[in-house]
């Protein structure tokens, strides 16, 4: 967090997935394709790439991805490593996160919270994540109207008992207005809503 209580950059030390360690702060500017199982220490993205997981596991030690419309698919996506972790989107000029691989808890048995902090994510996965699901923004930044918001495209992004908490954010259900998704906990606090298409 930078002196404003926003998320800072941190500087890159890679820009390839495949040759990065659990120490490297990750930096796409194109396609790539994850040729196996693979630790990094956070993600940042810009220039609309699409990360291919290729079936494989990433996992983001500090659970740190800053998105400039970077699409996440076919894999397996967690953070941290044995206890309890948060894997928290941000964005860069309100971009776009499609995220259509698996969110997971992470090899070490810890249970991973999604946190959506000011970003606009599409979820499509198989997710089983336990941790519980936070959309959360800042009232006070003026330009700032909805915090983040988190699209549901398949009731398979929803884990199964999602404990919910919208805090001037949104929570965008797009599964059609007959579609009931079971949360075990339902949260709306400072201007968080609910929408459904």
């Amino acid at each position: 967090l930078n002196t404003n209580g926003r998320i800072a950059t941190v500087v890159s030390t890679a820009t390839d997935l495949n040759t990065a360690g659990p120490t490297d702060h990750v930096f796409v500017t194109e396609a790539q394709v994850l040729a196996a199982d693979t630790q990094i220490a956070s993600l940042r993205a810009a220039a609309n790439p699409t990360i291919d997981l290729g079936g494989h596991r990433l996992t983001i030690r500090s659970g740190g991805i800053r998105s400039d419309n970077v699409g996440i698919v076919n894999g397996e996506l967690t953070a941290g490593e044995n206890e309890p972790a948060e894997l928290v989107v941000s964005a860069i000029n309100d971009a776009s996160t499609p995220i259509g691989a698996d969110l997971v808890d992470n090899a070490g048995g810890g249970s991973v919270a999604l946190v959506v902090d000011e970003a606009n994510v599409r979820l499509s996965g198989n997710n089983s994540y336990t941790g519980g699901t936070w959309v959360t923004g800042k009232v006070d930044l003026g330009s700032d109207r909805q915090g983040g918001t988190l699209a549901i495209d398949t009731l398979s992004a929803v884990p199964a008992n999602d404990r919910v908490y919208v805090d001037n954010g949104r929570y965008d259900i797009r599964l059609g207005a007959e579609t009931t998704v079971a949360l075990a906990e339902l949260h709306l606090r400072e201007g968080g809503w609910i929408a459904s298409a």
